[in-house]
């Protein structure tokens, strides 16, 4: 039969080292823990720094896309202001070509006109007249001589004077009007091309345009 002294050592022992073990247990997994968690949180480190550095490139290449983007804009803005700069040009020589050959053609018909004129006018008689004294000293003139002058004024870019002359010694202004209209219309009928008559120093002048 068993001490009762020894029963209670054995027991107090048992416990002692139930103890012990527990305690082992609970610093073990502690320290497991710890490990564990240590270990997670440099995994989640590395995950962040990778996260970064990715991040970091994808800025990178976004600036690297902008700056070749911006690059190419620049050289196709500086393309289309070289574009327009010749396309401003060549209008400009279009524009120039053409006044070139308008003035050629021109000077053209009227040379013709200058060596043809007696062939298709029809002549008119007209009275030019000039102040002498208190009265006016009219003179009768056929219009073959006014409209080869007014041609070759027209030749020489410039206009012809038509002023004090009339189709009327009774009516002055009424035939000076009548003059003007009867000449314009020989003028058209051998360049076509109305002429302008205007007013200048002198009085009346007609102008090829």
């Amino acid at each position: 039969m068993s001490h009762p002294m020894t029963e209670n050592t054995t027991m107090s022992t048992l416990v002692h080292a139930a103890e012990e073990l527990v305690k082992a247990a609970c610093v073990h997994v502690e320290s497991t823990s710890l490990i564990l968690a240590k270990d997670t949180l440099e995994s989640l480190k590395g995950i962040a720094l990778q996260s970064s550095s990715s991040m970091e490139k994808s800025v990178d290449t976004m600036k690297e896309s902008l700056t070749v983007n911006t690059d190419s804009i620049k050289q196709l803005e500086m393309k289309l202001s070289a574009l327009n700069s010749n396309m401003l040009n060549l209008k400009d020589e279009l524009t120039n070509l053409s006044k070139t050959l308008e003035k050629q053609a021109t000077t053209q018909r009227l040379q013709w006109a200058v060596g043809n004129c007696d062939k298709i006018s029809h002549p008119f008689f007209y009275y030019s007249y000039e102040m002498k004294g208190k009265s006016f000293d009219y003179t009768k003139k056929t219009s073959s001589a006014i409209i080869r002058e007014i041609l070759l004024a027209f030749l020489r870019e410039d206009g012809c004077d038509i002023s004090c002359r009339t189709m009327s010694k009774q009516n002055r202004d009424e035939g000076e009007k009548q003059f003007r209209e009867t000449i314009s219309k020989e003028i058209q009928a051998i360049t076509g091309q109305k002429p302008r008559i205007g007013m200048d120093q002198k009085g009346y002048a007609i102008y090829y345009t």
